[in-house]
C-alpha cells in the first residue's frame, strides 16, 4: 500500500503542475486510469475535485462492479484498499506540500 500511495503522490504532482500550466486534462475523465483518476483528487489537497473526478472516484472507491468473474467480497477490499491509500495519499501530498511552502 505504501508504494500505491506514493504512486498516487506522484500522480497528484503531475496534476497540480499540469493545472499550475493551465493545461486541461489529458484525456477525458473516463478514459483514464485509476491511478490518474486519485492522483487528480489527491492534488486538491483534500478539497473537493471538479464534479467529473469525484464521479469517477465515487466509481473506483464505491461502485467497482464484479461483473461476475471476481467475487463481491474481494471487489468491497479492492475498494477499502483504494480508500485507505487515498487517506494515505492526501495526507503525504498536504505534508509534501507545507514542507515546500515552508509551514512544516
Amino acid at each position: 500500500m505504501e508504494e500505491w500511495a506514493q504512486d498516487v503522490v506522484k500522480a497528484a504532482r503531475h496534476a497540480r503542475d499540469r493545472r499550475a500550466r493551465g493545461e486541461p486534462l489529458t484525456h477525458p475523465v473516463d478514459q483514464l486510469s485509476g491511478l490518474e483518476i486519485c492522483g487528480e483528487a489527491v492534488s486538491y489537497k483534500g478539497h473537493p475535485p471538479p464534479e467529473p473526478v469525484r464521479v469517477a472516484l465515487r466509481r473506483l472507491t464505491h461502485e467497482r462492479e464484479t461483473d461476475g468473474l471476481i467475487p463481491a467480497e474481494l471487489v468491497e477490499k479492492y475498494n477499502s484498499a483504494t480508500r485507505e491509500v487515498l487517506r494515505r495519499a492526501i495526507a503525504r501530498f498536504i505534508e509534501e506540500t507545507n514542507v515546500a511552502r515552508g509551514e512544516a
